[in-house]
Order: C-alpha cells, then structure tokens, then sequence
C-alpha cells in the first residue's frame, strides 16, 4: 500500500510550477494546462467464446495526459531525447498510469488439488506508469510496473465473486496457487506505419512477470484518421491518439513471440517439473510395493481427467485397483485420491450415501468414516478437500493393517502433492507462440470503444489431451476530456 501511495503521488504531482527551470521545462514539453486527458477501462475474458481456462480473466484503468509528467517512464523518454534528435522532434506525448490484473486457471475448476501437465492457478496484479512518443508515422511507448502474484492478488475472490454474478460452480484448486511475489516489469512497445492501413508492431517485455519479444504485422481497413494503431488488447501499452477527427475501423493482427520467463507458469527458476517420477523420492518410496501402483500407467490413466469420462475411470478403477469394496465407500476413496476431489452432484451424493447404509460398512475397516463422509460430500463449495481427507482416503485403498514403510509412502506423496505442489510446481514453457488478434475500433473526440477476440497458442508444454490453443475477447472503453 505504502509503494502504490508514493506512484499515485508521483503521478499526480504537478508539472508546472513558478520557478524559471520549470518554465522553461514546460515550454520545451509543449506543457498545456488544460492538456487532453484520457480515461479508459479494459475487460478481457474468454467467457465470450463459452471458456473458463488458461488466460481467463483480465481488467485494466488507466488515466493519462497528454503532456509530460513527472513520472519515470517519462524521463526515460527524456532522456532519449539527448541520444537522438528524433525524440525531440515527436508530435504529441502521453502519460499514464494503470492499475490492472490478470488471472490464469487450469481447465478444470472443479478439481481441489493440482491438475498436473496444466497450468497452475495463478493471479497478478500490477500499477504501471506508461509513457509513448507519437511521430508521423511511429510511435514509442514505455511502460514500468510494480507487481504482485499469488494469493495477496485476491484471484481466488475476483473469479468466486465472477461465478457467483453467473450462477457457475466455483472454483476449487485457487489454495494451490502460485506463492506471492513482488515482480517488477519492464515493457516497451514500437509501431511503425508505412501506410495508415499497414505497419508492423515490436515488442520487448523484461521482469519477472513476462520476459519476451515478439514482432507481428498489423493491416487496418476503414476510415482511419491516426496515424497509427492504438494498443489491440489489454496487455498492449501504445495509447489512442485522435482527438481531432472521427474514424472506425476493423483490424487483423498476427505476431510471432519468443518468451524465456513467465511469472504465472512457475514460482521460481527451481521448480519441480510438472510429471513426478514417483521413484525420484527412493527415501520413502523405496521399500514400498506402491511405489509400482503410482509410477504404473494405469494410475497416471485412472488420474488424467483429460483423457476419459470420471464415470469411466472409475469403472477402471473399480474393477483393476480396488474390486472388492463396496460402491459407496469405494467411490469416496476414488474420487479423493483419482479425481481431485470434486463434490459430487446431488443425484451421486443420494445414490452413495444410500449404498453405504444399505450394504452396513463395516466402520472398523474405516476408522473416521462419518467424518470422512462429511467433509467428501457435504463440505461448502468452492472449498478445497484436505490433506486429512485425502490421507484417510490412502489408508482406506492400503487396508487398516498397513506397514509403517506404506504409511511413509503415503505421506511422502501427501507431501509432495500437497505442500511442495502449491510451492513449487510448475509446467514447462513453450518458447515459441503465435497470436492472432481481430477487431473494430470506433472513436469520436469525445468517446472510443474498442472490441476484439484473439485466438493464441499456449504458452507451456501441454499434457496431450488440452487443446493446444486458447481464444478470449475483450472490450475497451475510453472517454477524452479536457
């Protein structure tokens, strides 16, 4: 809070004042009292296209003027101006400071611990100064951010709060999201326009959220008046720069990017790869026989929601892993352990709650199982299934009479999914990506609204069976006043 109030306060200072340098200084910045002013708002999700996963949601404010502020991304622009005549020679100037969040999921919410070879939950929020040079044709801009990721960002509140307003299950695996950090980021982004209709847009992204280049043409069709494009979705920091004159237009942009970090796949440069040989831990898997049950390829089958209905794995798993218990019981303990842990509908939670009384269990075999039964079925939604649940669960698949070398196993496993999975699991990134990004853009010198849908490769190594791209649209609002 104390950092956001010292950049609100830098923003906000005035760029003027009585003495003779700072006359001076706003003569040179073409400073006018009453310069434009921008506010605009940015809204990304890819619920327009019928999606909750990936990059699932993203907001951004942003208030700017066009004139010099004290700010330090516009001296950075100043201080270029000293390298290069050109920088001295710009046609108008912005800057602007912004408050956005994005957040990332995993495709399915309903599983309470960690959809290994997916994306882990993740959430960041930044405050940015940004800062662009407007030319004939080009432009430069500049963006410099202080931000935070993992639970400190509030991503588990925000998205809840979204699925509630729609009437949607909440999601249920945010307690295993990335840690916080605090991440700076460093963002530069330059157009070049041979003609109004067709240019080329360059990107250089450094810090601890995103580090990456990309580079993409740009084709615009209709009444354009400016003299290059403003920024084509949320994470794009080059301003709009038409007051004069009324234009719309529609657009279409592909760009190749090249990343080598990304702050929400991973917590940090150690973490643990995203599929676990099970006989990596010989400390205390060695000595027991399920060691060869969880590195076997029927468990990784029975687990991968991806591949098969839960009805038909667990069918699987009724009849190879577990085939003398009971339904009820039997469905519990896979579920806990095989399925993430979801709540059962209404119809299923009847069907096993009567099995279970009708074939009298034997409670013996099942040391907690009301309490177990419980916190399976009946516990709140969106809340995620715990350590003990789970735990029990392996005890009941073991048997009651289990060796202390087995008990090791199964909090050896426990362990690793539970504490060092929320800590330090991640996916591995895919370098190379591809972006196609389309939409209208409407403006008039009061007003402009902007909408688009991009459809982008993933950005990490995906288990086979996730769709290898993701698609999202958004919508901007922007008001112009003086």
């Amino acid at each position: 809070m104390r950092i956001i109030i010292i950049l609100l306060s830098i923003f906000l200072t005035p760029t003027f004042s009585q003495d003779s340098n700072s006359t001076e200084l706003n003569k040179n910045s073409n400073f006018t009292p009453n310069s434009p002013k921008l506010f605009k708002m940015n809204w990304e999700n890819d619920l327009f296209f019928n999606s909750d996963r990936e990059y699932t949601n993203g907001v951004k404010f942003e208030y700017g003027e066009y004139q010099f502020n004290h700010t330090p991304t516009s001296w950075i622009l100043r201080g270029f101006s000293f390298l290069s005549k050109k920088f001295s020679n710009k046609r108008k100037e912005y800057s602007g400071l912004n408050l956005s969040q994005s957040m990332f999921t995993p495709s399915n919410l309903q599983r309470s611990d960690i959809s290994r070879g997916e994306r882990p939950y993740s959430a960041y929020n930044q405050l940015s100064f940004i800062s662009s040079y407007l030319w004939n044709n080009s432009s430069l801009a500049i963006e410099l951010g202080y931000g935070v990721v993992g639970p400190i960002s509030n991503g588990k509140y925000f998205q809840s709060k979204i699925h509630e307003i729609v009437n949607s299950s909440l999601p249920e695996g945010w307690n295993n999201q990335i840690p916080n950090q605090k991440l700076l980021q460093l963002n530069t982004e330059y157009q070049y326009f041979f003609l109004k209709q067709f240019g080329i847009v360059s990107s250089i992204k450094y810090g601890g959220f995103d580090t990456s280049v990309g580079v993409g043409p740009i084709l615009r069709i209709g009444n354009i008046k400016t003299d290059v494009s403003q920024g084509i979705n949320l994470n794009s920091i080059t301003p709009t720069y038409n007051f004069e004159e009324k234009e719309n237009y529609f657009y279409i942009q592909p760009k190749l990017i090249y990343q080598t970090w990304n702050g929400t796949l991973e917590a940090s440069s150690h973490s643990l790869p995203s599929n676990i040989d099970p006989n990596a831990i010989p400390y205390a898997l060695s000595t027991s026989n399920y060691n060869k049950l969880f590195s076997d390829p029927l468990y990784v089958s029975i687990s991968d929601q991806n591949s098969n209905s839960y009805y038909k794995r667990y069918i699987l798993y009724q009849e190879l892993i577990n085939p003398k218990a009971d339904f009820g019981i039997n469905y519990l303990i896979y579920n806990a352990i095989f399925n993430g842990g979801e709540i059962p509908s209404e119809n299923l939670k009847n069907l096993i709650v009567s099995n279970i009384i009708t074939t009298n269990t034997n409670n013996s075999n099942y040391p907690g199982l009301e309490y177990f039964i419980n916190q399976s079925l009946f516990r709140n939604d969106g809340e995620p299934i715990s350590p003990l649940i789970r735990f029990m669960a392996y005890n009941y698949l073991i048997g009651p009479d289990s060796s202390i070398e087995k008990k090791e196993a199964i909090a050896s496993i426990l362990y690793l999914n539970e504490i060092e999975g929320k800590n330090r699991y991640s996916v591995p990134l895919k370098n190379s990506q591809g972006k196609l990004n389309f939409g209208y853009v409407v403006q008039s010198d009061v007003w402009y609204i902007q909408i688009w849908a991009e459809l982008s490769t993933l950005e990490y190594n995906s288990i086979s069976n996730i769709p290898n791209f993701h698609r999202f649209g958004g919508i901007q609002f922007g008001y112009k006043f003086n």
